[in-house]
């Protein structure tokens, strides 16, 4: 959602496939621009001069990222392009060097590229910010890091990780690492406690590569494991389990046999502290059953995704994860299960990033899940109790959608709505009213937690 310049009315920015449309609460259309090929990743909401006023940014799979005003105007300097054969599915907006506006950070799909970089963080004028891009194959600061792989599924999360108040950037990496970069592009150490093959050399997050099992991680490649673990199509989350200060970095790879990288097995939670150290409870990894979803080349290629909210009324955080085995798992700050609820159980069906929001004022926040399956031509919403997994309400929707839904008061009528984007080849926009909700306890009310898509629990 989006105010747009010169009223004080939230209107809905919808991401169709080759085009971005602005409609008014009543279904009117503002504006519509087109893009080059599809949007993979869905509109950033960003405030690219510092005016108050936001832009829309969204990338296509022709390598650009391009800006629009809150008017559909294309803003000066954009687009932007990574490169022709990239494919921009990874986006957010944050104020990185703490200017008084945003930038706008990219991460595509772009693998085995050599000397062509695939992480960005751009200015308002789309010029590139000092001490980025990142990798290539010749960057002096890789080393070890996983340089051939990208992003493919919203793979990127902006918070302060350490309290000191500069953001840190965390880049979710196909095939089999995690990059964690300060906002000034400098990588961030990982404890002394791993290596690479002996080697006594300080090793950067990126050059860590993720195993089962995770002690072979501690020596890179020189211990034996068994699979491997890819987060392909994970985006990570930031919060403080704990409360801390010190935010944990949580994401949920594909676990992937050795020798046969690509069809997934099942999907892990990785918990990892600011120093890489996998959080007590949390190693080895919690891994889920057998995988519904066969992987690379399936109908869609979304999931596994992991949220966080206080659902239990303890002094901690918990985390509830999506697995690829068709339930969502509420695991404990220590690692512990404390309930799990199927959303599926047929072959190749997929299941959106939850929402979480107290949605009747008992202080228990819910969860809301939408699950697909190929060919029924509908999805379902089931509405999760936080404590304890119940289900609340369940109903099929009219129309199929693997996209996150939104919580809302669109309307300013001091009730919610919930706001539904269905499948990209026949896009429309469903918005449905929520009687006796408020917006008093939006905890993770659209993907990626806001409209800037940072991923951070705040």
């Amino acid at each position: 959602m989006i105010l747009t310049a010169g009223d004080d009315q939230l209107d809905i920015v919808a991401s169709e496939f080759d085009r971005l449309t602005v409609y008014d609460q009543g279904g009117g259309l503002i504006w519509q621009q087109p893009i080059n090929g599809r949007n993979f990743s869905g509109a950033v909401l960003a405030d690219l001069d510092g005016d108050e006023a936001l832009e829309v940014v969204a990338g296509d799979n022709q390598g650009y990222v391009h800006a629009f005003s809150a008017n559909g105007d294309a803003v000066s300097g954009w687009p932007f392009q990574v490169n022709l054969d990239a494919d921009v599915r990874s986006l957010a907006a944050a104020d990185v060097d703490d200017d008084d506006d945003h930038e706008v950070i990219v991460f595509s799909s772009l693998t085995d590229q050599g000397a062509q970089h695939n992480m960005y963080v751009l200015d308002g004028d789309a010029s590139v910010l000092s001490g980025w891009p990142h990798y290539t194959s010749d960057d002096p600061i890789t080393g070890h890091a996983c340089d051939w792989c990208g992003g493919f599924n919203q793979n990127i999360a902006v918070g302060d990780l350490d309290g000191d108040d500069v953001l840190d950037l965390v880049f979710t990496q196909d095939r089999y690492s995690v990059s964690l970069f300060d906002s000034g592009g400098v990588p961030r150490d990982v404890a002394t406690d791993f290596d690479w093959c002996g080697d006594e050399d300080q090793l950067h997050w990126g050059e860590v590569r993720t195993y089962i099992p995770y002690s072979a991680e501690f020596s890179a490649v020189c211990d034996e494991f068994t699979e491997i673990l890819e987060f392909t199509y994970s985006p990570p989350l930031i919060a403080d389990l704990d409360h801390d200060g010190a935010a944990e970095v949580i994401a949920m790879p594909n676990v992937e046999d050795v020798d046969a990288i690509g069809p997934m097995v099942g999907s892990a939670l990785t918990v990892y502290e600011p120093d890489r150290m996998h959080r007590d409870g949390f190693a080895p990894y919690p891994v889920s059953d057998g995988s519904i979803y066969p992987g690379e080349g399936s109908w869609h290629e979304t999931n596994p995704v992991a949220v966080a909210a206080n659902f239990r009324g303890d002094a901690d955080l918990e985390i509830l994860a999506v697995h690829l085995d068709g339930t969502a798992r509420l695991y404990g700050a220590d690692g512990t299960e404390h309930w799990s609820f199927t959303w599926a159980t047929e072959d190749n069906c997929l299941a959106t990033e939850p929402l979480i929001a107290d949605l009747d004022g008992d202080l228990v926040p819910e969860a809301l899940i939408v699950a697909a399956c190929p060919g029924d031509g509908a999805s379902e919403l089931a509405v999760l109790a936080g404590d304890d997994g119940e289900v609340r309400l369940s109903f099929a929707l009219p129309f199929p959608t693997i996209a996150s839904p939104l919580l809302g008061d669109i309307d300013d009528d001091g009730e919610l709505e919930l706001v539904f984007s269905s499948e990209a080849w026949s896009p429309s926009i469903h918005v449905y009213d929520w009687p006796g909700t408020s917006d008093d306890c939006l905890i993770w009310p659209q993907g990626r937690g806001d409209p800037q898509h940072t991923g951070a629990l705040r």
